[in-house]
Formats: structure tokens, C-alpha cells, sequence
């Protein structure tokens, strides 16, 4: 498989140049030879940062991000994880998504801040390029991220994080045997030199992006398809 991870620069009270931003970059990516199977982006629309910033982000400012997403999937022909927020009757809330090419949602995990089980946090399932774990996980750091509960091992272990930290996704791959990938994204006026990484089923890390700018990088990871699914689960019954 592979797998394109962006680390886009995204400005908390621009929503139109972030989409922008994020669209030119998702391009670029697709464009490569060879094509990523995946496209890894962080949380992009910082919702629930836990800064004093926090209070200046607003429903209209995360509006169009989830459509954006699911259409760049179909224009590609690619597989989109991020993270995102979504209007619900609760209010603004906090997920992270795996788009297929066609551009629906294969799977979506809910922030575990805003659930009673933190193992939920983890949607696990079997996919034509892969086993993939996806969690939500949107503070600055990965201290209290939950354990994966499942009897088969994923393939992927996927996170759109705000500041990856290292020394969690090598602990993460290697506890489950899994390749592992986690986004984070720079945010403006932030002295944080946020890096984004991928490691190999052993928590060696085998890709990485430059600290503290806006840039990507491609890996290639040995990865099966799964052909066959392991639950009834259908994109109808996520939340939309």
C-alpha cells in the first residue's frame, strides 16, 4: 500500500484558505507516481484544540469540510482519512474519517473525550487495502490515548492527530504488531514543531515529515488487501 501524509500549516479562524490549502495539497499528492492508495490528513479543523484559542472556533468555520473530503476522495480515486467536525444534535463533535473512492465514509470514530467507553474510540475493519484501526484523538498530546480492543490485529494503525508524539506510535505499532501512522498539522502562531510519522509493525519509524512547516511525505508499507468483511457494518449507519 501506498500511503501520502500531508502536514498541512491551517489558520483556526480561516476556513475558506484552510479548505483551499488542504485541496492543493491533496492534488499534489494524488499526482504521484506512483499514485498513494491512502492520504493521511490531521485534524483539520482544530475544533476541540485545548488552548484559550478554543473558543473562537464556531459551526460555520467547520461547515463543508467532511463534503470537501468525501468529493476530493472521488476526484482521485483514493482513500481520505482526517479528522473533522460535524454538526450534530449534541452539537459541534469531533470524529475522524476513512473515505473510500467513492467518497463515502468506510468508517468514522468519535472523539473518546465525548464518549463514556474511551475503547470505542477505535473503529476497527477489514478493507480492500487492509485491516485499518482508526481513532479520533484531537488533544496536544497522546498522553491517555486507549488501548486497540480487538481479537484480530489491525494492518494500519491510523490517528489525524494536532502533535503526534514519537514515542506513542512506536509504542503503538509495536504493541500491535501494526504499521502505524499519525498526523498532526502546524498551526499558526504556534511554536510547536509539529512532525508527523509512520512507523513498521516493529515501531520503527520509516517516515516522517519536516518539523514545523507545511509539507508531506510518501511510504510504501507491505500491507494485503482484505477481501472479505468482518461485520455488517454499512456507511448508511454513520451519522451524516
Amino acid at each position: 500500500m501506498n500511503i501520502s501524509l500531508i502536514q498541512p500549516k491551517l489558520s483556526i479562524a480561516e476556513r475558506a484558505n484552510n479548505l483551499m490549502m488542504l485541496g492543493s495539497m491533496i492534488r499534489r499528492e494524488a499526482r504521484h507516481t506512483p499514485a498513494p492508495d491512502l492520504v493521511i490528513l490531521p485534524d483539520c479543523c482544530v475544533a476541540t484544540q485545548e488552548t484559550d484559542r478554543q473558543s473562537q472556533v464556531t459551526a460555520a468555520m467547520c461547515q463543508g469540510f467532511a463534503e470537501a473530503f468525501a468529493s476530493w476522495a472521488r476526484e482521485w480515486g483514493i482513500w481520505i482519512a482526517v479528522g473533522h467536525s460535524i454538526v450534530t444534535e449534541a452539537g459541534l463533535e469531533e470524529f475522524a474519517t476513512l473515505f473510500d473512492p467513492d467518497g463515502d465514509p468506510f468508517i468514522r470514530a468519535k472523539d473518546p473525550t465525548e464518549t463514556t467507553n474511551p475503547s470505542s474510540a477505535w473503529q476497527v475493519r477489514n478493507s480492500p487495502i487492509g485491516r485499518i484501526a482508526l481513532c479520533s484523538w484531537n488533544k496536544p498530546t497522546m498522553d491517555g490515548c486507549p488501548p486497540i480492543e480487538t481479537t484480530i490485529p489491525p494492518d494500519l494503525v491510523v490517528i489525524p492527530a494536532i502533535s503526534p508524539n514519537r514515542a506513542a506510535i512506536e509504542t503503538m505499532a509495536k504493541r500491535h504488531s501494526a504499521y502505524a501512522a499519525f498526523v498532526g498539522c502546524v498551526l499558526d502562531q504556534s511554536d510547536q514543531e509539529v512532525v508527523s510519522y509512520c512507523a513498521d509493525r516493529s515501531g520503527k519509524i520509516i517516515a516522517e515529515t519536516t518539523p514545523g512547516i507545511a509539507t508531506s511525505t510518501f511510504v510504501t508499507v507491505d500491507i494485503e488487501p482484505c477481501n472479505t468483511t468482518d461485520d455488517p457494518w454499512e456507511a448508511s449507519e454513520l451519522l451524516e
